[in-house]
């Protein structure tokens, strides 16, 4: 949902209208189950992981660390505007050169935290299994990713539109597409620029950040404020995932990432398991590309 139409005119308050109240239904019918109350995640078991409140810090400024050498290293490769794939300029990269310089700080800036994540992990015994890091019970994992997908499939359009409906009231003007990577596929003719871009955004990210920001950030939390507050883990860890990422989107696409990061955070602490999550991810994401490259006319 980082793409914006820009020719909805008219249609764009009844269409907000609709979302909106597909959204309150979906929602409501959410609370009469009892998916929104605190008793949803009455008699889950702490995770015994070896993650504890104090990584959070550690954790975070390794992140920091790795993050400024993946910048220094980097941070050529990405220009203020959008690379040219066919005639690249001596001080402009390429798509290609953007995409591999892309990949390769994502892998530099978490890799080491990952790194410390898994050493951490593995001092205790199962607790690879107890952050969820293997798919134990798969189908159930599969189930509660489709319930998840379906949430944001009825969610985040409503909190699209709603922020686009406001910027227009505002005066703003919002981007054709919100993410960068998104605005180098519109402009690239280079198929192995966007293979890089797509298997990155796809099946990299997806795994990465759920480890990261669901398995490390809300279990580190969680060990912080206590089983008790897992609502409040959700919020917290939610805040950390949209914040991290203003450097890469626009930020009218803050609040959907918000939402979206709520919804990974619910699959987590009900399922245990950070695999409902990377699918309901991997989705994301990959309508997002699908969005981007039909604007593009390279899809049907």
């Amino acid at each position: 949902m980082y793409n914006y139409d820009s020719t909805m005119g008219n249609t764009l308050l009844p269409l907000t209208g609709f979302w909106c109240a597909a959204a309150v239904v979906m929602l409501f019918a959410l609370g009469r189950v009892g998916c929104l109350s605190p008793r949803t995640f009455a008699g889950i078991p702490p995770r015994r992981t070896g993650l504890v409140a104090l990584d959070l810090p550690i954790g975070f400024l390794v992140l920091l660390m790795s993050m400024l050498v993946a910048s220094l290293v980097f941070g050529r490769y990405f220009p203020d505007s959008a690379p040219d794939s066919t005639s690249p300029s001596p001080t402009q990269p390429s798509a290609l050169a953007f995409a591999l310089a892309g990949l390769g700080a994502q892998i530099l800036a978490q890799g080491p935290l990952i790194a410390f994540i898994l050493i951490t992990v593995r001092r205790q015994r199962g607790g690879l299994i107890q952050l969820g890091v293997f798919p134990t019970r798969l189908w159930r994992d599969i189930r509660y990713a489709m319930a998840g997908l379906f949430t944001v499939i009825i969610l985040l359009p409503a909190v699209n539109l709603l922020v686009k409906l406001l910027a227009d009231q505002l005066g703003y003007q919002t981007p054709s597409v919100a993410h960068r990577l998104l605005e180098v596929m519109l402009t690239t003719d280079s198929p192995t620029a966007k293979a890089v871009m797509i298997g990155s955004a796809i099946l990299i990210a997806p795994p990465l950040e759920e480890l990261i920001y669901r398995g490390f950030v809300q279990t580190t939390l969680l060990d912080l404020l206590g089983p008790a507050r897992r609502w409040t883990t959700i919020f917290a860890a939610s805040v950390i995932f949209t914040l991290i990422h203003l450097g890469a989107v626009n930020i009218v696409a803050l609040p959907v990432l918000y939402i979206l990061a709520i919804t990974l955070g619910w699959l987590y602490e009900r399922t245990a398991s950070l695999w409902p999550g990377i699918l309901v991810h991997a989705l994301f994401n990959l309508v997002n590309v699908w969005m981007a490259m039909h604007m593009t006319g390279d899809t049907p």
